[in-house]
């Protein structure tokens, strides 16, 4: 663990070797890998900071829990399939038609694409 001003940070090497990584961290690493890939260090803060948001504007804990597993589908995608993780129409589109390709419902499809473009505009406005 190191310090860095105010904020703690776990080295990869800080978990045991016979420890499986957490979802959590999982995507955190895939946040990481896109963020030194576009070198925008601020988008894998906003997820955490938007849930946040989330919960301050009283949002239901399964919308919230829907909205962040939208985001971290949306953001391993991105990183699956080598694409910069935007708001733009053909994107969303390849992300939604995967999700559908994989067994989803329509309605669950939905979702995930409203949380992920709730979340992108958001971070579009942060900017």
């Amino acid at each position: 663990m190191q310090v860095s001003g105010r904020f703690l940070r776990l080295r990869d090497d800080a978990l045991a070797p016979h420890t499986a990584p957490s979802p959590d961290i999982a995507t955190a690493r895939v946040c990481r890998n896109l963020l030194l890939r576009r070198r925008d260090p601020d988008l894998a803060l906003l997820v955490d900071s938007w849930l946040l948001g989330l919960r301050a504007e009283r949002k239901s804990a399964q919308t919230i829990k829907a909205y962040g597993d939208s985001v971290r589908s949306f953001l391993r995608w991105c990183a699956a399939n080598d694409e910069d993780p935007v708001l733009d129409r053909r994107r969303l589109a390849r992300w939604v038609d995967s999700l559908l390709e994989a067994g989803n419902a329509a309605a669950t499809a939905r979702v995930r694409q409203l949380g992920v473009r709730r979340f992108l505009r958001m971070a579009d406005r942060g900017r």
